[in-house]
């Protein structure tokens, strides 16, 4: 569960990258199309090169090779007739698209309806906010739309497709149709360049239509758009000229007339949403092509990055340019990552009687899994521990009232009753700097009197998981999955195997499809003094 130390961009080195990365003069850009490419005839020209080594006016004329034989000069005594020596585009079914460990948050949204179902999957990585966003709109735009378009109301459920193991971008099992899917790849992570790749498929009884598109952050962790903006607006037309060569190539070329080279360049742009660079430098664009049947498919097409001089935008230069050097990966800070809880099916953890001996440990636990928490604390634990107190609030995370030293509330006289409240809100808010919204009673025990005189709305639970008995993590973990949406589950902080059960609980809410959250996110905010809430 804890994020991964990323000493790299995820990528291994290769001599192809090394040459990226290093000047590219003549002799090594030789050599490695000569390793790369299977059709090439370049022969001659690293037989040249290596002449060039030992003659020092010979060297003197060579110029760094920029993919093609202009202005590269050859003394007489080395020349022969040389093909053209740049790759071709092709479509390469063999690609392998990277997938890179980024220490992503995982997402799941689904639902089963009356004949169709829906399982969408994506990732976000703490610290890039405006990516989130845009792969949440689309993913939320996919799944809401796909239910109302059969007369449903979204509604996510959990335990639709578990398996994930809490991993990010973790393979959607097929569904019979009718059917959508959504699943997802961390292709890229160097910098604080980010690339997220969505592939889309929607099941018939009819045709399969499976469509994709990869989203990507510039140098500063911003959201800049899809594949096609790893090209120069103004180079579309060339691009798309290199994927009617491939297609043509594999007999896959789309009818006269439709031709992506003759398109305009709102189509070029759209089917160039899907690129990815490859661990050696080359792109790879998943172009959208009819498939037989019906519906349609994406084609990857292979893009020697030799083909691309001049053709890249400078972002996409930058991104091929870091990941060639293997720039590590360094998003910026990020904290809680907080859901939709319209979106996808959210629970709340909530942690009694600290803070304790263990709190600290804790919010490291869930620092590293990007959860939110609610903490009903002791008054008296406050006063004793104000540092971790105020470090539960400056993580991000709900405070709540648990009174001051955990009395039975019903039992009190007025007084007693009122003191147990009111100096417990004083001494959080002096530790903290934050007023507590929300009172949970000592042992669950309430009563008239307790719900309408304590000024504040009363929050309890739907799962206990009796961690007080310590029964061990595995039986913590399966008691809090027996969670359901809008459930909340009761755990301490007080108690080191429950925080050593946090990490197995939170994979396996998520493998579940639950996303935690704080208990106001999941009432949709703070509830009125006077009530009672055991559920979202």
């Amino acid at each position: 569960m804890r994020r991964p130390e990323i000493p790299t961009s995820g990528r291994r080195t290769t001599p192809f990258r090394r040459a990226l990365g290093a000047g590219r003069s003549a002799l090594t850009r030789a050599a490695a199309l000569t390793r790369r490419h299977r059709k090439t005839t370049l022969g001659v020209l690293a037989v040249s090169a290596v002449a060039l080594v030992g003659c020092a006016e010979a060297a003197e004329s060579v110029q760094v090779f920029d993919g093609n034989l202009r202005g590269v000069e050859i003394p007489p005594h080395t020349q022969a007739p040389l093909t053209d020596p740049l790759p071709d585009p092709v479509v390469d079914a063999e690609a392998v698209v990277p997938s890179v460990d980024a220490g992503a948050v995982p997402w799941t949204a689904a639902a089963v309806g009356d004949g169709w179902s829906v399982v969408a999957r994506w990732a976000s990585v703490a610290g890039l906010p405006e990516l989130r966003a845009e792969v949440e709109r689309r993913s939320g735009e996919a799944v809401r739309g796909y239910a109302a378009a059969r007369g449903a109301a979204w509604a996510p459920q959990p335990g639709v497709d578990p398996g994930a193991g809490g991993d990010a971008c973790a393979p959607v099992a097929d569904r019979p149709a009718p059917s959508l899917t959504l699943g997802c790849t961390v292709v890229a992570a160097t910098g604080s360049r980010v690339g997220e790749r969505l592939v889309r498929t929607e099941r018939t009884a009819e045709a399969t239509t499976v469509s994709s598109v990869t989203l990507y952050t510039d140098g500063d962790g911003a959201y800049v758009g899809d594949g096609a903006t790893l090209f120069s607006p103004d180079r579309l037309h060339r691009v798309a000229e290199l994927l009617d060569e491939a297609l043509a190539g594999a007999g896959l070329l789309a009818p006269a007339g439709s031709h992506f080279s003759t398109a305009d360049p709102a189509t070029q742009s759209a089917a160039l949403a899907d690129t990815v660079v490859l661990e050696d430098g080359d792109l790879l664009v998943h172009a959208p092509v009819p498939a037989t049947g019906g519906g349609s498919r994406s084609v990857p097409v292979r893009l020697p990055i030799l083909q691309l001089s001049g053709v890249l935008s400078a972002d996409g230069r930058a991104l091929v340019d870091a990941l060639a050097a293997e720039v590590p990966f360094a998003p910026p800070a990020g904290g809680l990552e907080v859901p939709d809880c319209s979106l996808v099916a959210c629970m709340a953890l909530t942690f009694d009687d600290g803070p304790g001996p263990y709190t600290d440990r804790l919010l490291d636990e869930l620092a590293d899994a990007h959860v939110p928490a609610t903490f009903y604390q002791l008054g008296g634990n406050v006063a004793k521990r104000p540092d971790t107190a105020a470090r539960v609030a400056d993580a991000g995370h709900e405070l709540g009232n648990h009174t001051w030293d955990h009395p039975d509330l019903t039992g009190l006289d007025d007084a007693d009753f009122r003191a147990e409240i009111d100096r417990t809100q004083d001494e959080i808010l002096a530790a903290t700097g934050i007023l507590p919204g929300t009172l949970r009673p000592p042992y669950g025990a309430s009563d008239d009197r307790v719900q309408t005189a304590a000024g504040l709305p009363l929050v309890f639970w739907s799962i206990d998981t009796e961690d007080w008995k310590e029964p061990g993590a595995a039986v913590l973990r399966e008691r809090a999955l027996e969670v359901e949406r809008g459930g909340i589950v009761l755990l301490h902080d007080i108690h080191a195997p429950s925080v050593d059960a946090v990490p197995a609980i939170v994979d396996g809410l998520r493998d579940a499809g639950f996303a935690p959250t704080t208990v106001s996110r999941l009432l949709g905010g703070t509830p009125a003094a006077g009530t009672s809430h055991r559920h979202g």
